[in-house]
């Protein structure tokens, strides 16, 4: 315990005071140890019953009621260190968390930029900056913040991870494929950064990478929606359609983009010409997206090869209906869009850098 809140205590409470206080102090520590968080909640309130102004009670009460979980309860804590210490890092730090974790991102990322303006290299406030940018759509402060991030902490894999995901939004695939690399090497078995890595090489056309990474982030989670329908995408591209169709079907059983793993199915079933497969796999899209524009003309063009012409004219007079405004270059979308939901499932916050057992 720093001096300076002992100090403190003795210059405001008579001896008697200041053992009592100190006694709870001690007592709430070593409750915290043993991680009884209820007792410690309750021997730091006892210390801040003798002196109510003191910061480190209240600091380290925030601290508890933020590990059991209590987000709210931790943020009026905070705002209590932070009237007793202004600009107090830590305690900004802690109530941008808690604002954090309750998807409160409006609240958290003022405070979190106040932080890094107080704190250059305060890495965790960059870092979960960095993910209230992600949340905006700011992709170029999003990449700004994890680059900071990493130089901050080069060991972290996470941090790793996030950095490579922002290049790769950002279009940046080589750059992402150097950080994904670092991720890996740093926590081999981390599904996020090897689909991604997988991701990236197919977006660069190297598909013998891609395949790789995605079979071993099948591996990892052998139901992985986003590397089932990056390794059908590659599998389409080197022509092998009926491995396409096989890992559309698969991602078609986790519920994820069920009308576009329909759509390719009926994409792969088209050029083997097997017809009436293709027919069933477009219709079958078309109930889950009735309005999207190239499901209508794949459909147009299956009904031409068989010849059924009536057919080919409801599907083109659909489409120029709908004057391709939705759902415009149906494979690039559906795959930035897969990966922009992989973000949201595979990157959940990464906590494992942050000590919450000892406040």
């Amino acid at each position: 315990m720093q001096s300076i809140f002992l100090d403190t205590a003795k210059k405001y409470l008579d001896p008697e005071g200041y053992k009592k206080w100190l006694l709870y102090l001690k007592n709430g520590d070593k409750a915290i140890k043993k991680k009884e968080l209820a007792k410690a909640v309750y021997f730091y309130k006892k210390a801040l019953s003798v002196f109510p102004k003191d910061f480190i009670s209240s600091y380290y009460l925030g601290r508890t009621e933020l590990r059991r979980k209590n987000y709210r309860k931790s943020i009026k804590i905070f705002d209590q260190c932070l009237r007793i210490r202004r600009n107090d890092v830590d305690s900004l730090f802690w109530k941008a968390y808690s604002y954090f974790m309750l998807k409160d991102l409006k609240s958290a990322y003022p405070i979190f930029k106040k932080i890094v303006k107080l704190d250059k290299r305060n890495k965790n406030a960059w870092h979960y900056l960095g993910h209230c940018y992600l949340s905006f759509g700011k992709n170029t402060e999003v990449e700004r913040c994890f680059k900071i991030d990493v130089n901050l902490r080069p060991v972290s894999a996470h941090s790793w991870s996030m950095y490579a995901d922002s290049l790769f939004t950002l279009g940046k695939y080589y750059k992402a494929i150097k950080c994904y690399k670092k991720a890996i090497k740093k926590e081999p078995n981390k599904l996020g950064s090897t689909a991604s890595l997988g991701g990236a090489y197919y977006n660069v056309g190297k598909m013998s990478n891609a395949r790789k990474y995605l079979e071993r982030a099948l591996k990892i989670k052998s139901n992985d929606d986003y590397s089932l329908h990056i390794l059908g995408h590659v599998y389409s591209t080197l022509c092998k359609h009926t491995k396409a169709i096989e890992c559309f079907t698969k991602e078609i059983a986790t519920g994820e983009f069920a009308d576009d793993a329909w759509y390719q199915i009926g994409n792969s079933y088209f050029e083997l010409k097997k017809f009436s497969n293709t027919l069933r796999a477009l219709k079958k899209s078309l109930r889950i997206n009735k309005n999207d524009t190239n499901t209508w003309i794949k459909l147009g063009e299956a009904y031409l090869a068989i010849r059924q012409y009536t057919q080919v004219a409801k599907c083109f007079h659909k489409v120029k209906l709908l004057k391709n405004t939705q759902h415009k270059q149906k494979k690039y979308k559906s795959f930035k869009r897969g990966v922009g939901v992989f973000h949201e499932r595979i990157r959940e916050v990464d906590t494992h850098f942050i000590d919450l057992i000892n406040p």
